[in-house]
């Protein structure tokens, strides 16, 4: 009788669900078709193990490839998906990236704590000085401050920041890296109508310094309806789930 109740509570551990103090949940957006994403360097630290959940609801494994040492920044690799598209810089026929400007709208898209697709809209309103100002970053550049429609979820780290065309301006982030200890501090405004974010000139410094990934440019991007922006989000983002 003992060791029938012995197995009874084994095979209930075995099958426990994962808790929220095991598990932490972001987002990361396709880099291109060989399963290169791009996500924030606090998602992924400390991973045992690394999964993302894709917009069709299955769930493949993933690893880090590559950790920023400047922004709070992670490139993972998922194996065996290949996903509808991947996202896109734009950029002018001189094939400079575009950078957001005061009082664009843009979207996010990101994960909840439900698991859940969500995309916000937000207004760029705050340049790099307010961000350095309560960020501790100095003149650093490439970090912008906006604000939402509503607050930010606990699954939007690492979330894509959009235009209406589909194309990714940024990525967003919850603080600051202090350089000296390799850590994410938390900026406390974020999350309560305000969303901090790097533009693609911080991206591709990323990319470009510190990995060998594939990217993919558009020259001046058309703008589409919201509801076709929205599809075209879907498509590059995946939920990222951290077992720690």
């Amino acid at each position: 009788m003992n060791r029938f109740v012995a197995l009874v509570v084994a095979a209930c551990l075995l099958y426990a669900p994962r808790t929220l103090a095991e598990t932490i949940i972001g987002t990361a957006v396709f880099l291109n078709q060989h399963g290169d994403m791009l996500t924030n360097r606090h998602v992924v630290d400390g991973c045992k193990r690394i999964s993302i959940k894709t917009k069709e609801d299955r769930i493949f494994p993933a690893s880090v490839i590559a950790v920023s040492s400047q922004f709070d920044m992670a490139a993972i690799r998922e194996v065996g998906y290949t996903p509808q598209r991947n996202v896109w810089f734009p950029t002018t026929k001189d094939r400079y990236v575009y950078i957001p400007t005061s009082g664009m709208t843009l979207l996010y898209g990101g994960f909840d704590n439900d698991h859940d697709k969500n995309i916000e809209n937000m207004i760029v309103n705050i340049s790099n000085g307010r961000a350095a100002e309560f960020l501790g970053l100095g003149d650093s550049g490439g970090i912008y401050v906006s604000t939402m429609v509503s607050n930010a979820h606990q699954g939007a780290s690492g979330s894509g920041v959009f235009d209406y065309s589909g194309s990714l301006f940024g990525l967003v982030f919850s603080g600051y890296v202090d350089g000296a200890a390799r850590k994410n501090k938390a900026d406390p405004y974020y999350g309560r109508n305000i969303v901090n974010f790097y533009n693609n000139n911080a991206i591709l410094q990323f990319l470009n310094n510190e990995t060998r990934i594939q990217t993919s440019a558009i020259v001046d991007p058309p703008t589409v309806p919201r509801f076709m922006s929205v599809e075209l989000i879907y498509m590059v983002t995946s939920l990222v789930i951290c077992d720690k």
